[in-house]
């Protein structure tokens, strides 16, 4: 009979003391060994917890009289797991042990403190270390407490190894202790300035991972981010449906990631992880993977359609477009709009590819600026593309706002030279305007604005108004719309003017 007949568990509570030697603990030890379990099995956590709960500690008791000796008088025993969902735990959930940020490698019989050349205690940092009142301190700061390192010996194979045991071995007492091992790692690292800077990491359990049937076995793997849906993806699913998140860099846009610091060694697509672990000592070997990752300053996106420039709308992004875009049912970005474009926008190398149907409506209290793009500053680009096509509506600019500028491609441009070889076509549609002191609405665009945007007269003004039953009421009145020898469009406010025509198209 090799089974085991008993299995006798000890598991202390709050309520108790909360060490091995606990009275009530001992008494039912001594029980035990009265009754014929001469065999203790202790499975030391080593800094792990069982169940999450500090002071527990697994014991094993057997009776040799419960099975059956060979011909040379041993009994051979095979032990159970701590973890092995055999065992009950009195709860819901099996007996499980966890120590943070570690998992366990096995379970060994020997444990022994790592020894310098001086045969001193060191910790993991080989650091040596002395010992004062039962604790350890560094040599080299006797107030700084520091934990010893250990070497581990005595794998314990749980399906093959036994514990062989006959009666000269008396009461006989085997401990078993968790090794522990830090996750395995990826570290990411980036150039600042010529210095390589970390960028964090990323972790993953080594024996979870690589364990048969593993639900997780591809978390050893790194993905590197590529091109979707007109952005920078940086995330990958693994099988189990959790993500992987390669680092990213604000301000900037991946490029390559390499193995070292000279950028010879480069990845393609994905890498995984190197490291192994020695379990017959406990060791890991190459546990820690470095990836030294190049960025390119800005935010790009490489844009195919149109949908693809609506969902990516970034003020300081760098668009290169590589088809026509229509944008017909779609809804052009109020970031841009409204806002002031600090990026680039323009059309892949040898190309000049169209944007065309985009529709901006404003209807606002507060906007004070308005158009393709609300405002393009100085260190923006614009190359290389047509929009054709667009409609600016300002369906209702109120508050009498004051300073405000309003143009087709866009409010203000700061600077003329930010503008290269763009073609501009479209209508700008006037519904209620009742902004206040020094206002500009512009065919183009105010600012430094109109010498490099081709228009060719292509540029439609329509001034429309609100159905009053046989008249309509407009807010300006389109006889007095001037267009002076800049191309803006100067407005002379009529409130409650009547005229009998829906709109008026002025070109």
């Amino acid at each position: 009979m090799t089974h085991i007949k008993s299995i006798f568990k000890i598991i202390f509570s709050l309520a108790l003391v909360l060490t091995l030697f606990g009275c009530k603990a001992k008494d039912k030890l001594n029980q035990k060994k009265s009754e014929g379990y001469k065999i203790t099995v202790r499975y030391e956590s080593n800094g792990g917890t069982y169940l999450d709960r500090e002071g527990i500690t697994l014991i094993d008791m057997f009776n040799p009289n419960d099975y059956t000796k060979d011909s040379n008088g041993f009994v051979h025993i095979k032990l159970v797991e701590p973890t092995d969902s055999s065992r009950p735990s009195g709860g819901s959930e099996g007996i499980y042990i966890t120590k943070t940020n570690s998992f366990l490698v096995g379970w060994y019989k020997n444990k022994t403190i790592k020894l310098n050349s001086e045969n001193k205690p060191v910790n993991a940092n080989n650091e040596a270390l002395v010992l004062k009142d039962d604790k350890y301190y560094l040599e080299s700061d006797s107030n700084t407490l520091s934990e010893p390192d250990y070497s581990y010996s005595g794998y314990w194979d749980f399906m093959n190894d036994t514990l062989d045991y006959n009666d000269s071995m008396g009461e006989y007492e085997l401990t078993l202790y968790a090794k522990w091992m830090t996750y395995f790692e990826f570290n990411y690292y980036y150039q600042d300035n010529g210095e390589w800077k970390s960028l964090g990491n990323t972790t993953f359990d080594y024996k979870t991972t690589n364990q048969a049937g593993s639900k997780t076995s591809d978390k050893d793997t790194i993905w590197l981010p590529s091109w979707q849906d007109g952005a920078m993806n940086y995330n990958h699913k693994y099988e189990n449906n959790s993500t992987y998140s390669f680092p990213k860099l604000d301000g900037y846009t991946f490029k390559s990631a390499y193995l070292d610091k000279d950028l010879t060694n480069e990845i393609t697509d994905s890498y995984e992880h190197t490291g192994s672990i020695n379990f017959e000592t406990g060791e890991a070997i190459n546990p820690v993977v470095d990836i030294y990752v190049v960025y390119e300053k800005g935010e790009y996106y490489h844009i195919s359609k149109a949908s693809e420039l609506v969902s990516n709308a970034n003020l300081n992004g760098i668009y290169e477009i590589e088809n026509d875009l229509d944008f017909t049912d779609l809804e052009w970005p109020t970031i841009f709009s409204l806002g002031t474009f600090n990026g680039k926008l323009y059309s892949k190398e040898g190309s000049t590819y169209k944007l065309s149907n985009i529709n901006i409506y404003h209807s606002s209290d507060n906007a004070k600026v308005g158009g393709i793009f609300g405002r393009i500053s100085e260190s923006s680009e614009i190359s290389n593309v047509i929009f054709e096509n667009t409609t600016l509506d300002l369906a209702y600019v109120g508050r009498r706002n004051r300073d405000t500028n309003f143009g087709l491609l866009s409010g203000l441009i700061e600077n003329k030279d930010s503008i290269q070889n763009v073609e501009l076509s479209g209508t700008i549609r006037i519904g209620a305007i009742t902004i206040g002191d020094n206002y500009s609405i512009n065919l183009v665009a105010n600012g430094d604005n109109n010498q490099n945007v081709l228009v060719d007269d292509k540029i439609h003004l329509v001034v429309y108004g609100t159905n009053q039953g046989e008249v309509f009421n407009y807010t300006v009145d389109p006889s007095q719309i001037v267009v002076d020898e800049s191309g803006y469009v100067i407005l002379v406010s009529v409130t409650g003017l009547k005229l009998d025509k829906e709109t008026y198209d002025i070109q």
